[in-house]
């Protein structure tokens, strides 16, 4: 897979749907789906990581798949087996995108109740990464009348629906996280998602938090400052050394064993990894039923993680 320049990308903004499509073509947006619906079913330790290597080369390319991905979670968390089997196995088979309007900060959204179990959305919510160019979308709406909130998954295109191209950052500018409006738009009661009363739900927060972990492009800038003092740096003038990489007193960016950052980056990916394994036991002993086996796999995991940070 290919992606645009990061600076590129970053200056003229837009929408990335070439890159997308190569993300799709590639099988990536299956991976945190369930393997009884056709996904990857990958562990949440391996979705981080190819989050993170993306990130290397376009946060905002990894800050979309992590979303998509976190949208897996919630159909799968909040979906009864009909709309698990519906909106998870169509994903697979139409190489879905996932956008969301489900900012919790953000209010303004409101629902009515119609007959039948269906609703109405209403308003405008912001922050709605990935939006633009997906094929469903979460929603997350407040019902003035009985004060709590209403969770759904629609189509992005269905009528009433207006996807804002009002997004305009700095940094991330190819996250699609502009605004969308919503004038009186049907909700059918099929599309409404119920919170269960699974523990795994209580992961939900942590695991979409993981993904803003590993979108970050520090460890990518850092490698591109190397590359540039190792290839087209020039040396001190009186370091008596025809290129910089040579230099007896090298750059910081050249400098893999003497950095100064270089203990704390290392605590960094500890704690990274140990909060990935940590989501992953999480799951795996709710699913079991048994807390003790959560708290004994994420100790045994730590002690190694912080060994080998150490090394």
């Amino acid at each position: 897979m290919r992606c645009a320049p990061p600076l590129r990308s970053v200056r003229d903004g837009g929408h990335a749907a070439q890159e997308k499509q190569w993300i799709a073509d590639v099988g990536l947006l299956t991976l945190a789906v369930p393997r009884e619906f056709g996904g990857e079913g990958a562990p949440w330790p391996v979705i981080y990581d190819v989050i993170h290597q993306i990130a290397r080369v376009d946060s905002a390319l990894a800050h979309l798949l992590g979303f998509t991905s976190l949208q897996m979670v919630s159909v799968n968390v909040w979906g009864n087996a009909e709309q698990r089997q519906r909106f998870l196995s169509g994903t697979v088979e139409g190489r879905w995108w996932w956008g969301n309007a489900v900012n919790p900060l953000d209010t303004r959204l409101i629902v009515s109740a119609t007959a039948g179990g269906g609703y109405r959305l209403n308003r405008q919510k912001g922050f709605c990464s990935g939006t633009r160019g997906s094929r469903m979308m979460t929603v997350s709406a407040h019902d003035p009348e009985t004060g709590k909130p209403v969770f759904a998954a629609v189509p992005t295109a269905r009528e009433g629906i207006a996807v804002n191209e009002d997004w305009n950052p700095i940094g991330q500018s190819q996250t699609d996280s502009g605004s969308v409006a919503f004038h009186d738009v049907e909700v059918r009661p099929d599309e409404v998602l119920v919170r269960g009363d699974s523990p795994y739900i209580s992961l939900c927060t942590l695991i979409s938090q993981q993904v803003l972990t590993n979108v970050g492009i520090a460890q990518g800038a850092l490698e591109a400052a190397r590359d540039y003092v190792t290839q087209q740096g020039r040396p001190w003038i009186v370091s008596g050394v025809e290129k910089a990489k040579d230099d007896r007193l090298p750059h910081p960016a050249l400098r893999r064993d003497a950095h100064p950052d270089r203990e704390r980056r290392g605590a960094g990916r500890a704690r990274g990894t140990f909060a990935r394994r940590c989501v992953a036991a999480g799951r795996g002993a709710f699913g079991r039923g048994s807390r003790a086996g959560c708290a004994g796999h994420v100790g045994s995991e730590n002690r190694r993680t912080l060994r080998g940070a150490r090394r």
